[in-house]
């Protein structure tokens, strides 16, 4: 069972992996491209967080010199009924508003105005799905006994959730030991679809997190949009090439030659004591 458990993780996460294989990546001259603009925007339906979308300008890759917050643009967002809200700025490059209410499955299109250019993008907000239950064994390792530079005992975090049969569903997994953020590989996150577990109530074994005995590990489990989906897979992938590739931006839904994404997602966390 545990090499099967291994088994899965591994095709849970190659399958993000082999996605972005599949896509056009614009390589960028990241030494003396000019700047160009940055938006980030997040529908969110978590209780008393704001819908916020940070905007800023590109800079130079190796020294940062352009690099800037941007308080000069109009943002709006506009639901799936028409609805248009436009977005207060708390500080430059900081745009929020809390009058937005996600509805599953709707779509939200994004429009930032600057300088007389126009950017938009739009996602479909996803159905929430739900920690089932967490658990924990002890991690045997891959070329070792799991222990680690103390010699303590570690455990892997077994975290289960129901998986919807009649939609393709897309996720994204923060990881917290003892409310610090864990890393996973190149990244602070795992992100995957449900190609190879669709409609199933799947148990996700996830390595590495470094706990012990005494430790509490937080999992947050996001329910994404594909475009969302698809800009991190590109994000990871550019985090895992290193500096012997040429470097170049995930992929975008934002119109324009915008860098960034306009995305969606829902939250649910459990934690669990490591006795």
């Amino acid at each position: 069972m545990k090499n099967l458990s291994i088994i899965k993780l591994f095709i849970f996460l190659l399958a993000g992996l082999i996605l972005s294989s599949c896509q056009k990546v614009v390589v960028l001259d990241l030494d003396t491209a000019d700047p160009i603009l940055v938006i980030e925007g997040n529908i969110t339906s978590n209780p008393g967080q704001p819908q916020t979308v940070f905007v800023s300008t590109s800079g130079s890759f190796y020294t940062g010199d352009g690099l800037e917050a941007v308080g000069d643009a109009t943002v709006l967002i506009k639901d799936g009924e028409g609805r248009v809200d436009t977005l207060e700025m708390y500080a430059p490059g900081i745009y929020f508003t809390y009058d937005i209410e996600p509805k599953e499955n709707q779509e939200f299109s994004i429009e930032v105005i600057r300088q007389g250019e126009t950017y938009t993008g739009s996602e479909i907000f996803p159905v929430k799905k739900v920690i089932d239950s967490l658990g924990y064994v002890v991690n045997e390792g891959f070329f070792g006994n799991g222990l680690n530079e103390d010699g303590d005992t570690t455990y892997n975090i077994l975290c289960r959730f129901q998986d919807p049969e009649e939609t393709l569903d897309y996720y994204r997994i923060f990881i917290y030991l003892n409310d610090s953020l864990v890393r996973a590989g190149f990244s602070s996150y795992m992100v995957a679809d449900d190609e190879l577990f669709n409609g199933q109530l799947f148990t996700l074994e996830i390595f590495e997190s470094g706990a012990i005995k005494g430790d509490t590990v937080t999992v947050d489990l996001q329910s994404i949009g594909y475009n969302t989906f698809r800009y991190y897979v590109g994000l990871n992938d550019a985090l895992s090439s290193g500096t012997g590739s040429t470097p170049y931006n995930p992929i975008s839904n934002l119109s324009n030659e915008a860098l960034g994404y306009f995305g969606a997602y829902t939250s649910d966390s459990q934690n669990i004591f490591i006795e």
